[in-house]
């Protein structure tokens, strides 16, 4: 397949870089809903 990125020798196939993507995505969920619950409070306090 046709991929554009920033890594080469085929690491973005590695299990351990599909790891290190998931943890990045569940942490910016986190963050996503932190943020999305404070402005939420800041606008029904």
């Amino acid at each position: 397949p046709d991929i554009d990125g920033f890594l080469v020798g085929g690491a973005s196939l590695r299990e351990e870089f599909v790891d290190i993507i998931n943890v990045i995505k569940n942490y910016n969920d986190q963050v996503k809903k932190r943020n999305d619950a404070a402005a939420k409070n800041e606008k029904n306090p």
